[in-house]
């Protein structure tokens, strides 16, 4: 016999066996599977419709990886954890920017507060409009205009800002670490479940301050009901529910009720304000935003109480798309809305104040050169859309560019939208990396030479975030010939959306340097939409045919090639001019569509599968977002009907960002549908 043959034959059994230690050297997993909502304890049995992917008892540890995993909760977590990120970025920005910290400790320590507290009050009292004192440049948090050359003013009070953001801040932290951690125990549940409403109710009390604040700057008496109100009755909403009686599912439409009538408080002040505000220029805008932010926080209740749309369909949406993740989206809408009501009703206070400057002049940055401008003063090559009338930057040297990302323009949520995406696709991509498989595992497997060997060794309940990759009950379960499901695909399509939301947030960024970078960035962000197109169809194509390389190639290099045709056609200048626009979308959307053809196709031959009707509702939802996206971006509502009022927040293009984000998250949720699919049945 060959020595070399025989030495191979030794070898296989031992490397077989240090393979099955390798496994058993893991922590054991019977504790920490994901169990359904029938196995759950008592305590944890909140919503009949969620079938699966519970965790119930976990030790801590594991519970605070499990933000990587992917669960009924994983969505919860991250919606308001990124929220949080959110109203900490506003924060930071206002503490950098408005005032510098070491000049409001300046101002409030000098013994100087009393000057032109007195004036101001005269000049606001009686009704002078002193808002040419205003210059053009806008700061994020506040509005604060800087003027080339300033009188001696003084900086509005802001901490009624502040007590909202720190609310906004714990309300937002408290619910993601209550989602994370609630799985641990019967004791820590109760705990969390009572810090959560906490910081609810503290959030809806911090929202009051900054408008009745500053709307009754004249009327403290006002001040001390409206707000002494609302806190009594934030404390009487905190002692309530600290019984562990209204935290079972049985008294949701009463927390619902509590906190209702919490926010419907606002109403008396907020019908005061507009009788007394009646002839002020801000008072319909003022309210339009309060109206948005009360819509999307009625709205949240109503999923949160009506528990739909898994009523309809349960089991369906135990991962994502159940009514408490869109409650919490809609939660954090609400508090932008509400930032953005409460910007305005600063704005007066900030322009009527006549002030006496102690900070040191070096502080103060020349205006005139970076001023925002309206839309008759663009140059030619920026005149994009005629229904967003002010707060433009033209010509801003890239150094002002770059920092306008925390100050207040028409592109500053067009930037952010993007930028939390490419972070949360990011963050996606490293827990990837991190998680499925270790990277040294990864690169040990690929360099062995023992392609054989299994990555993917164990099948049972537990599901990772990416790729749903189960883990063991049982480590006897162990099999060592599966042939591993290869993720490129999944690379490839979280590569292609952070490539286009990064693209997409330099764009609007930079563009507003020079023409001829303002042509370039266009280019990158048309190329970046194509190339994030193309991506999505790689894990579905690939994971729906594994078996028909032909329909791979026809499907994938047909995409490929009509992405590319959209690339080269939009390189021409004259296609990123607004006379285009809606050829731009009929060309992303041509590619859109072609998904149809392997979509129906994959349907067909998978008909008898029980994963396909999740699979077409990810993809449908998928479609409906794009597709929403695309029909603001062509039609430019609302702003269309009301140019002017939608300059800063909520027009047609911001609206398209958060339609395209929330797109390829539905798109994702599908993929994972189609490589769990894979990881249980090869063909």
């Amino acid at each position: 016999m060959d020595p070399t043959l025989d030495s191979k034959l030794v070898s296989e059994p031992v490397e077989e066996e240090k393979c099955k230690k390798r496994v058993q050297s893991q922590p054991p997993s019977p504790s920490y599977g994901l169990v359904s909502f029938k196995e759950l304890p008592e305590f944890m049995k909140d919503n009949e419709f969620i079938l699966n992917y519970y965790r119930a008892n976990w030790p801590l540890k594991e519970a605070l990886f499990s933000i990587f995993r992917w669960h009924n909760e994983t969505l919860n977590v991250w919606t308001h954890l990124l929220g949080f990120v959110l109203f900490l970025g506003l924060t930071m920005a206002n503490l950098i920017e408005v005032p510098q910290v070491s000049d409001l400790i300046a101002f409030l320590t000098s013994g100087d507060s009393n000057v032109s507290q007195d004036p101001l009050l005269f000049w606001l009292c009686h009704g002078v409009d002193l808002e040419e004192l205003q210059g053009t440049t806008t700061n994020l948090v506040d509005l604060k205009q800087i003027t080339a050359s300033e009188p001696d003013v003084s900086p509005v009070t802001r901490w009624p800002f502040y007590v909202f953001l720190a609310g906004s801040m714990f309300c937002l932290l408290s619910s993601s670490i209550c989602h994370l951690f609630s799985c641990h125990s019967h004791h820590l549940n109760l705990s969390l479940l009572r810090l959560d409403y906490a910081g609810i109710t503290t959030m809806i009390i911090t929202s009051f301050f900054p408008p009745i604040y500053y709307i009754f700057q004249c009327d403290p008496q006002w001040h001390f009901i409206y707000l002494g109100g609302i806190t009594v009755l934030g404390l009487f909403t905190i002692v309530t529910l600290l019984s562990p009686a209204l935290s079972t599912n049985k008294f949701r439409a009463f927390r619902a009720m509590l906190f209702s009538s919490m926010g419907l408080f606002g109403i008396i002040p907020g019908v005061h304000a507009m009788i007394v505000n009646w002839s002020n220029p801000r008072r319909n805008i003022t309210l339009a935003y309060e109206s948005a932010m009360a819509i999307f926080y009625l709205t949240g209740t109503l999923f949160y109480v009506s528990r739909v749309p898994e009523r309809f369909k349960p089991g369906w949406f135990d991962l994502t798309g159940h009514s408490h993740q869109i409650f919490h989206v809609l939660v954090v809408m609400g508090a932008l809305a509400h930032y953005g009501a409460s910007l305005l009703v600063a704005k007066p206070v900030e322009a009527g104040k006549l002030k006496k400057r102690v900070r040191s002049p070096s502080l103060l940055l020349p205006s005139s050169s970076y001023g925002l401008v309206s839309y008759k003063e663009l140059p030619e090559y920026m005149k994009d859309n005629e229904f967003i009338v002010n707060y433009y930057r033209a010509n801003w040297p890239l150094k002002e560019a770059l920092f306008s990302i925390f100050r207040w323009h028409n592109e500053t949520l067009n930037v952010w939208t993007h930028l939390f995406g490419f972070v949360l696709f990011l963050g996606l991509t490293m827990a990837n990396l991190i998680e499925v498989p270790q990277v040294l595992d990864l690169i040990a497997f690929i360099t062995s030479g023992n392609i054989n060997v299994s990555q993917d060794l164990v099948l049972g309940t537990a599901s990772n975030l990416i790729d749903l990759k189960p883990i063991t009950a049982s480590e006897s379960d162990i099999t060592l010939t599966v042939t591993p499901v290869t993720r490129w695909p999944f690379y490839v399509l979280l590569a292609g959306s952070m490539f286009c939301l990064l693209s997409s947030s330099i764009c609007h960024l930079f563009s507003c340097h020079s023409h001829r970078l303002n042509i370039m960035l266009m280019r990158m962000d048309y190329t970046g939409i194509a190339i994030m197109i193309i991506a999505t169809f790689f894990p579905p194509v690939y994971y729906s045919f594994p078996c028909d390389p032909q329909w791979q190639f026809i499907y994938l290099g047909g995409i490929t090639v009509l992405g590319l045709f959209t690339i080269v056609t939009l390189l021409s200048p004259a296609m990123s001019t607004n006379k285009f626009r809606p050829f731009r979308a009929l060309l992303f959307a041509s590619m859109g569509l072609f998904g149809i053809v392997p979509g129906t196709h994959a349907a067909i031959a998978n008909w008898s599968n029980p994963r396909r009707n999740i699979a077409l509702a990810y993809e449908f939802a998928t479609s409906i977002f794009y597709i929403t996206g695309v029909v603001f971006y062509v039609s430019r509502v609302p702003e269309r009907f009301k140019p002017g009022w939608f300059d800063l927040a909520g027009h047609s293009h911001q609206i398209f960002h958060v339609m395209v984000v929330m797109g390829a998250l539905a798109h994702y949720g599908a993929s994972l549908v189609f490589l769990d699919w894979r990881n249980h049945q090869s063909c």
